[in-house]
C-alpha cells in the first residue's frame, strides 16, 4: 500500500511594512512619573506609503475598526465570556498586550511555546489584544484566547497537527476557531476535525488565501471546506484586494490591507492579507457571541455557523447578491448593533450598495436587492 503523502499547510507570504515597532518605547520618563507614550506618537516617524490618502497616522492605521465601528459596539460588549482560538504559529505569551487573555496554549509542533513567526502574535492581536494605553486594541478586547500553535517557525505545518489543534480547541470548549493558513489541496483528516467542530456548534472562520485570480478557484483549504466561513480581503476603499483569492466558497471580505497589531518581543507590525481579515471577522463574531450571551437572546438563534452566516449577512454590504472576489460583500452595516437588531425582523430595508440606493426583500433566508 502507496505511503500516505503529507500535505503542508502554510500561511501566505508575509506582507509587511516597514520594521516592527519596538514596545520598549511604549513608555517614557517624565520627571519621576512614567507616562504611557500613545502607539500613534511612535507611528508619526513611519513612512506612510504612497497609496495611503491620509498622512495622519492614526487615522491611517486604524482604518479597519473605524471602517467597522467596532469602538461603538463597546459600549454594549467588548467580548466577554468568548473563547476564540487561534491555530498558527504560536503567540508572544510576554507581550503586555496579552495580559489575562491567554486561557491555555498547546504546541502541536515540538517547537516549545513561542512565537518564532510573528504571524500568529499578529492575528491573536487582532482580535484580542488589550488597551494597555497604547492606543491600540482588538476587536474584542476582552475575549478570551486558546492558542493552538500549529504551524513552525517558518509558517508551515502538516496536517496531523492542525487536525490535532482543532480537536484540542473543541475540547477545550472554544466558541470560535481562527485560521489564517491553508493549502491547495484537502485532507481526510483536517476535513473531519473541521466538520467535527461545526456539528459541535463551534464557528470556524477561514481565510480565503492570498493566491489572487490565478486559478478559477484560489481559495485556499480549510476555506474552501462548506460550512466554514470564509474571508477574503478588501482595502481601504472597501474593494477586494488583488492578492485576495477568488471563489464561490467566499462569504465575506474584511480589512486586509496594512494592519496594524502586535508582534513578538512586545512591539507592533503592520501586515497586509486575509490572514489579518480573517480575524476581524473572528473578533466581530466574538462581539455577536458575547451580546447573545449577555442577552440570553432566543428570537435570533446563534447555535452554529450557519446562525452566525445568517448575523453576519444581515451586516453586509449586499446580502442579496454574492460574487466570487466579494462574497456578500464588507461588513459596513455593523457601526450600530441597533442596525442589525431592526434587520433580523425586517423583510423589506432600504440600504446603499456601491454608493447606490437600494430595496432589499428578504425571501427565506435569502435577500434579493434591487437598485431602486
Amino acid at each position: 500500500m502507496p505511503e500516505r503523502q503529507s500535505i503542508e499547510y502554510q500561511v501566505p507570504p508575509p506582507r509587511g511594512l516597514g520594521e516592527p515597532m519596538s514596545g520598549d518605547t511604549l513608555n517614557m520618563v517624565i520627571g519621576d512619573k512614567p507616562e504611557p507614550v500613545s502607539l500613534w506618537q511612535q507611528l508619526k516617524n513611519i513612512n506612510i506609503p504612497k497609496f495611503a490618502r491620509s498622512s495622519d497616522a492614526e487615522e491611517w492605521v486604524n482604518w479597519g475598526q473605524s471602517m467597522l465601528g467596532i469602538p461603538k459596539e463597546w459600549w454594549e460588549t467588548r467580548g466577554e465570556g468568548v473563547v476564540v482560538a487561534v491555530l498558527d504559529t504560536g503567540i508572544d505569551q510576554e507581550h503586555p498586550a496579552f495580559t489575562d487573555a491567554i486561557v491555555d496554549y498547546m504546541d502541536f509542533t515540538g517547537e516549545g511555546k513561542k512565537d518564532a513567526n510573528g504571524h500568529g502574535t499578529h492575528c491573536a492581536g487582532i482580535i484580542a489584544a488589550r488597551d494597555i494605553g497604547t492606543g491600540f486594541a482588538g476587536v474584542a478586547p476582552a475575549a478570551k484566547l486558546l492558542i493552538g500553535q500549529v504551524l513552525d517557525k517558518q509558517g508551515k505545518g502538516d496536517a496531523k497537527a492542525i487536525a490535532a489543534g482543532v480537536n484540542w480547541a473543541v475540547e477545550k470548549g472554544a466558541h470560535i476557531i481562527s485560521i489564517s493558513f491553508g493549502a491547495r489541496r484537502s485532507d481526510n483528516l483536517l476535513h473531519k476535525a473541521i466538520h467535527t467542530a461545526l456539528a459541535k456548534g463551534v464557528f470556524v472562520i477561514c481565510a480565503a488565501g492570498n493566491c489572487g485570480s490565478r486559478y478559477h478557484n484560489s481559495i485556499d483549504y480549510p476555506g474552501r471546506y462548506g460550512g466554514v466561513i470564509t474571508v477574503a480581503a478588501h482595502d481601504r476603499d472597501g474593494q477586494p484586494m488583488k492578492f485576495s483569492s477568488r471563489g464561490g466558497e467566499i462569504d465575506f471580505i474584511a480589512p486586509g490591507e496594512s494592519i496594524l497589531s502586535t508582534y513578538p518581543g512586545g512591539q507592533y507590525h503592520i501586515l497586509s492579507g486575509t490572514s489579518m481579515a480573517t480575524p476581524f471577522v473572528a473578533g466581530v463574531a466574538a462581539l455577536i457571541a458575547a451580546k447573545h450571551l449577555q442577552e440570553n437572546d432566543t428570537a435570533t438563534p446563534l447555535e452554529n455557523n450557519e446562525d452566525l452566516r445568517e448575523h453576519l449577512m444581515r451586516m453586509a454590504a449586499h446580502p442579496g447578491n454574492h460574487d466570487s472576489a466579494t462574497g456578500y460583500g464588507a461588513l459596513t452595516a455593523l457601526g450600530d448593533f441597533k442596525t442589525y437588531d431592526y434587520l433580523v425582523n425586517q423583510k423589506v430595508i432600504h440600504m446603499k450598495i456601491d454608493g447606490i440606493d437600494h430595496i432589499c426583500r428578504k425571501n427565506g433566508t435569502e435577500w434579493c436587492c434591487q437598485p431602486v
